[in-house]
């Protein structure tokens, strides 16, 4: 006799959805406490109902495919709202600790640490699980529900996905401490740097898009002389005299304080916007929300 479709069960797709989000069973039955084999049988037995693979075995990968990518978030709905269910009479404590976010690398290396200290400062016994990547990289995994929430420093705009403005940084052009300013004013225009290399965040990343969009116009004809993934490299690469670069505020603050770098004073002021995104198409639970207005809320300075 064959089995229904009504034979799924809550655990099956618990299992799927941890597989889909760690591609691969080790991890994931990790991630659930549980054993390899208990996950590999569990998702298995769940192919078995919905009569169709949900994923392509890839060596030791597991790929989510055509079928997983329709069911996966019916099924996190489906989970995110037997969590509502569960927490309808409960003493108003909201578990972060399954939720995912994450946070672009400047959010992620200068903001979130004190934002997560400040919420176990106010009674919050669990934290969400974190994830720092660039922005591109972020929006991607918002849209395959690898993510709950991400704080973005980028300007990014995708169909699927939501945002609300969050909190503005300034971003300041710096140079190594001895750096010869190319004029005798105390502020000049960035015209004036036109003949310098500069140091850059890697393509993706809000930082980059902010630098091609906002300060290659004004420059005749840039020179990027090397472009990296990691705020503090490009501080070091800065500091060590091999260009100049622009960066949040947030990150250059031990290193004024040390006299490695100095801030070039232009007369172009440059602030953007940080965001917080998620799925338009996610159902959000009670602890999603909740997580939402907590961050919305924490705009203290570093």
């Amino acid at each position: 006799m064959s089995l229904r479709p009504d034979a799924i069960t809550l655990k099956q797709l618990r299992l799927f959805t941890a597989v889909a989000q760690h591609g691969n069973l080790g991890e994931a039955a990790s991630a659930l406490f549980i054993t390899r084999a208990a996950v590999s049988q569990g998702l298995q037995e769940l192919e078995l109902r919905m009569a169709r693979p949900l994923f392509d075995r890839i060596k030791k990968r597991m790929v989510i495919n055509e079928n997983g990518q329709r069911l996966l978030p019916v099924a996190l709905e489906m989970l995110e709202r037997l969590e509502s269910v569960q927490n309808l009479f409960s003493d108003n404590t909201v578990d972060y600790g399954h939720l995912n976010i994450g946070a672009s690398k400047t959010i992620g290396n200068y903001l979130l640490p004190n934002m997560l200290a400040r919420w176990l400062d106010q009674g919050q016994t669990t934290l969400p699980k974190v994830v720092i990547e660039n922005t591109t990289q972020l929006a991607d995994m918002l849209e395959n529900h690898a993510l709950d929430i991400a704080m973005v420093e980028g300007d990014l705009e995708r169909d699927s996905l939501a945002r609300v403005n969050w909190r503005s940084d300034h971003m300041c052009v710096v140079a190594a401490s001895d750096f010869d300013v190319p004029a005798k004013a105390s502020t000049f225009s960035l015209t004036c740097l036109s003949q310098q290399p500069w140091i850059v965040r890697e393509q993706g990343s809000g930082s980059r898009r902010y630098f091609d969009e906002q300060v290659a116009p004004l420059l005749q004809q840039p020179e990027v002389r090397l472009a990296m993934n990691a705020n503090e490299a490009v501080l070091n690469a800065i500091a060590a005299g091999m260009g100049i670069g622009l960066l949040s505020k947030f990150s250059i603050q031990d290193a004024l304080a040390a006299g490695r770098v100095k801030i070039l004073n232009t007369r172009e002021i440059f602030e953007r916007n940080y965001y917080v995104m998620w799925h338009k198409n996610r159902y959000q639970s009670a602890s999603v929300l909740h997580l939402l207005a907590a961050i919305q809320a924490d705009d203290e300075p570093l």
